[in-house]
């Protein structure tokens, strides 16, 4: 890492690289404009400036190296305006980690309202809500948190004598009273205000952080009148100080002074205390001493304390999610969606999130379907889980690696085919696709995974992104859709086609191991199944049917009741009963897939051998109790009724629905259970028995389903 390591990097460098300064200097520091929005609190600002103000430190910074044209910037500090490129360095360093402690540190020590009104005032792009909320603020050192200056002061305020290298020792907790911020608000009239409008004049211990920046590089006295004002009221205090505390004063202050000036000792200091024009003298100069250790002290922290600063050259793109996530362990990571996002807006006026969201939004008015429902996404414009951006780079990228591969014959598809490898959905091939890529493919690969949701969603049973087994099976299903406007539309022999390919995958176990190259050969194999060659029967050379629900270690009878049962496998048996769209255990409702999402109805899973029932018994193994084989679908109502039950209660309900309708041996088939088996359940042994025939019963329906599917 140490070779990435910058020298003389401190954050008074940083300013000017943000802001462009001096001899018309050109920015040259800029936000890609993928970085998620602001989100530290003040309290948190507060935090990590008092750790910065004590010396301790705030962590490393990402920069890399690139063409001003190469993404997408916007301003620090502000939520999408972006620098014009006029005034952008044409090799500029884009921030890659760091954003919301660099932009807090900027806000602090820059007058950034000021910045913001006259942005205002010069362009109609910019208004009070162009910043964001959590930086609307002024900030300030209150010297005097309490009523009066008092001797433990950090600062050293009673008797003007400041020492950094104690103040290095004190805790960030020592510090935090003294640090202020003020919000600044907008009027009816669009008028900015604050309470401390003019700066400090009226507030007479505060001095204004953000004019520090100003006062180092632009001459800006603000600060320093501040500080001198603050020494002034103290020398008056001090001066009017009488009787013991004089002693203090002598033994804190003047003694030192005075060791070598015979005329002047501590009779003298306390008989002559304010005609003596040295002690007069000696007033002034503590004064001074402490303005000007004061400045030190900043000027140290802005000027002279290395921050650490990594950059890499501008082909180094592919490794800044490596090096940024051992920078940042525990951190959140870089992620390689948000570096698509910003290759994508060079040839995008609008950011290809909003793109996306377009699509969402049509898409749903088509389908009558709400995504949100799956949690694929959050309040805002953000997308609530890694999944759902791992498989639109994964299928984008798929894409465009299989151009042309529509309308080929046979002969042409195997020759596309040769060069989807198990890299396509790798990062560093993935972060290859520059903006053309990636601008001409995002629109079909968004669109077929937002079809993919919805049709798993309606035929197997899932309700949330996160109910999801196996992830990656998204893909062929993804490249199917892709030729279709609508699920709607699906032809009737396609749709049996992936049915048959999703269920078989998941019972026989294909996907419990090497699920990415598993993946990548079932893009090629449905899809030359279903579009190119009819006698393609993938599936079937490789007797995958034979293996529902009878692959040894994964999905056999004895390892459904054992805690080595995959917890994929727990979900897709639960989804397959719930795919078949069962009746509630207690009534005539259908548990249709449409009506849970939509939240028409609440459905839960119910254990049919009771937890209850387990504890009389004085069973308490969790595999035997949490079986899939003990799990099937049922109204929140009902399961809660069957809670309140005796065993013997609850299995004569089911008993009376099931004379009613006449279902022979079993409640009712889309349950496979079978009623007679729970009346007798005296021990260990009638249990695996009653579970047995449930396997059985459910083993069966399946593979005639498959069957029935592909005939």
């Amino acid at each position: 890492m140490n070779e990435y390591l910058q020298k003389d990097y401190n954050l008074n460098k940083i300013f000017r690289k943000i802001k462009g300064d001096g001899n018309n200097e050109k920015v040259e520091i800029v936000l890609p404009f993928f970085q998620r929005e602001f989100k530290w609190s003040p309290k948190q600002q507060k935090e990590m400036l008092a750790s910065f103000l004590l010396k301790i430190p705030i962590g490393s910074f990402l920069l890399i190296k690139g063409e001003k044209e190469e993404y997408k910037n916007k301003m620090i500090g502000f939520k999408s305006e972006s620098v014009e490129l006029d005034s952008v360095k044409k090799d500029c360093l884009y921030l890659l980690d760091g954003q919301q402690r660099i932009t807090s540190l900027y806000t602090m020590f820059n007058d950034y309202i000021m910045e913001l009104k006259s942005k205002v005032e010069d362009s109609s792009s910019f208004s009070y809500r162009t910043v964001e909320k959590e930086l609307r603020n002024r900030w300030y050192l209150n010297f005097n948190p309490k009523d009066e200056p008092i001797k433990n002061n950090i600062f050293g305020l009673k008797y003007l004598s400041f020492n950094k290298d104690e103040l290095y020792k004190k805790e960030p907790s020592d510090i935090m009273d003294y640090l202020v911020y003020k919000n600044v608000k907008i009027s009816k009239d669009n008028e900015w205000y604050h309470p401390f409008n003019d700066g400090y004049e009226t507030h007479e211990y505060f001095t204004p952080l953000f004019s520090i920046y100003d006062y180092f590089n632009n001459n800006c006295q603000k600060f320093e009148y501040s500080l001198e004002d603050i020494s002034e009221k103290i020398v008056r205090k001090m001066m009017n100080l009488d009787g013991y505390e004089h002693e203090e004063l002598w033994n804190e202050i003047f003694k030192e002074k005075f060791l070598r000036d015979k005329t002047i000792n501590e009779d003298v200091f306390k008989s002559e205390f304010v005609e003596n024009d040295k002690i007069k003298e000696t007033f002034t100069k503590v004064s001074l001493e402490w303005c000007r250790d004061i400045q030190d002290y900043f000027k140290e922290r802005l000027k002279e304390y290395e921050l650490s600063v990594f950059q890499l050259s501008k082909n180094e793109i592919n490794r800044a999610i490596t090096i940024f996530e051992h920078m940042n362990l525990g951190g959140v990571k870089l992620d390689t969606f948000d570096l698509i996002v910003a290759k994508s807006a060079k040839d995008m006026e609008e950011s290809l999130i909003d793109h996306m969201y377009k699509i969402q939004e049509e898409l749903e008015s088509d389908m009558n379907f709400k995504f949100k429902k799956m949690n694929i996404f959050d309040s805002g414009k953000q997308y609530n889980s890694s999944r759902v951006k791992e498989q639109f780079l994964n299928i984008l990228s798929i894409l465009n690696r299989l151009e042309g591969i529509k309308n080929s014959d046979i002969n042409e598809y195997d020759k596309i085919v040769e060069s989807l490898k198990i890299d396509s959905i790798k990062k560093k091939q993935i972060l290859a696709m520059n903006s053309k890529d990636i601008s001409d493919y995002y629109e079909i690969a968004f669109n077929s995974l937002l079809k993919s949701f919805g049709y798993i969603n309606l035929n197997f049973g899932i309700k949330k992104v996160t109910d999801i087994s196996y992830i990656l099976m998204l893909l062929p299903i993804s490249l199917i859709l892709s030729e279709y406007k609508s699920i709607e539309d699906i032809d009737v022999e396609i749709d049996k086609k992936v049915k048959y390919w999703y269920w078989v995958s998941l019972f026989s176990g294909r996907y419990n191991s090497r699920q990415n190259r598993v993946a990548i050969n079932d893009v090629i194999d449905l899809y030359k199944w279903c579009f190119i060659d009819k006698n393609h029967r993938f599936l079937e050379n490789a007797e995958a049917q034979s293996k529902v629900l009878n692959s040894e270690d994964y999905s056999k009878f004895k390892t459904l009741i054992t805690d080595d049962c995959p917890k994929a496998l727990k979900r897709s048996i639960y989804q397959y009963i719930l795919s078949k769209s069962p009746t509630d255990l207690y009534g005539e409702i259908d548990l249709k897939m449409n009506d849970i999402i939509s939240e028409k109805i609440k459905v839960e899973k119910h254990h049919i051998i009771t937890k209850k029932k387990f504890e009389n018994m004085g069973i308490d193994d969790s595999a035997i109790i949490n079986t899939p084989l003990n799990i099937t679908p049922t109204l929140r109502e009902t399961n809660n009724d069957i809670s309140d039950k005796d065993f013997v209660n609850y299995v004569g309900k089911l008993k009376e629905i099931k004379d009613q309708e006449d279902k022979g041996n079993y409640l009712r088939d889309d349950h496979f259970i079978e009623t007679a088996k729970l009346y007798n359940l005296d021990n260990l042994e009638d249990i695996e028995g009653f579970y047995k025939d449930r396997f059985t019963n459910l083993k069966d329906n399946i593979n005639s389903y498959l069957t029935d599917l592909i005939s």
